[in-house]
């Protein structure tokens, strides 16, 4: 079987076994930044990325995001190179939950939608964020979408978050 069969044929596979999620390789968008050593992705970097990213957001979930705790978390860290690049992340995805009302900036579910692959060693992963709504005397839920990107350095792959 040729090396592009075999890519087919694993990317098929995971996209069968992620539940509704797809895998594709496409253009557009912001290009990964190849001087910091990014990788070309193949076979087992995707599936290493998916178990990353999927144990990455199921941490995120029932997790109170406006307290110190949550803030010095070392696990969530690790998904970051830098710590800048951890406090740019956790202040936008805290902002995001409080700009949405959600109750004591918890989010009660997340969905990963989709897993999109667009380029050597770039990833972009698309969330739903479900929570009860906190605003005074309204029941029932609310809900926000993000995608965040991710990039392969080095063998691990990173979370890269946007600008502030």
């Amino acid at each position: 079987m040729s090396r592009g069969l075999a890519r087919l044929a694993l990317a098929t596979l995971l996209a069968a076994g992620l539940g509704g999620c797809s895998l594709w390789r496409g253009g557009g968008g912001v290009p990964a930044d190849e001087s910091f050593g990014v990788e070309i992705v193949d076979g087992p970097a995707v599936v290493e990325f998916h178990r990353r990213a999927s144990t990455f957001y199921g941490r995120l979930a029932q997790r109170r995001f406006n307290v110190i705790a949550t803030f010095r978390d070392q696990l969530l860290r690790d998904y970051f190179r830098t710590d800048r690049a951890f406090s740019d992340y956790y202040a936008d995805f805290a902002q995001e939950l409080d700009d949405a009302h959600f109750e004591r900036n918890v989010p009660g579910q997340l969905e990963v939608l989709e897993f999109r692959f667009e380029g050597p060693g770039d990833a972009r992963v698309r969330v739903r964020i479900e929570g009860a709504n906190g605003l005074p005397l309204r029941m029932g839920s609310v809900a926000v979408e993000r995608e965040d990107r991710w990039e392969r350095v080095g063998g691990t792959w990173w979370i890269v978050p946007g600008r502030l």
